[in-house]
């Protein structure tokens, strides 16, 4: 059964994982933009999945936040990311979305999901 879910966002970097999965002979198919292939192969590609990664950074990491990302702190990163010219792409395995980058980076310190500071009243 082919359980495991996962897909770069990048059309280029999906049709590298989908590529390298056929190469290694692994079942699978391609749904809706998704790679689905077998649980018991989920190490093999991870390891392709590393390989696509390390194509695009020498030294990355995986980030979804401290407890996951929904879609407005999604925003709120892509937003920071963009405007601090850090180089990112995005993956979903399984329903979870997943952002990479550099490993040089320390997305603790962006303060993104840090509570906005109070808003201070005016005095009349």
């Amino acid at each position: 059964m082919l359980n495991d879910v996962f897909r770069f966002l990048d059309s280029e970097l999906q049709g590298r994982l989908v590529k390298l999965v056929r190469a290694m002979g692994l079942d699978y198919e391609v749904e809706d933009g998704h790679v689905r292939t077998r649980d018991e192969d989920w190490s093999v590609v991870e390891d392709l999945r590393a390989a696509v990664r390390s194509s695009v950074f020498d030294e990355w990491q995986v980030w979804r936040g401290r407890d996951g990302l929904g879609a407005e702190t999604r925003a709120r990163y892509r937003a920071y990311m963009k405007e601090h010219e850090i180089r990112y792409f995005e993956e979903e395995e399984n329903g979870t979305h997943w952002f990479v980058f550099r490993a040089a980076e320390d997305p603790y310190q962006w303060g993104v999901e840090d509570p906005p500071p109070p808003k201070r009243k005016r005095k009349r």
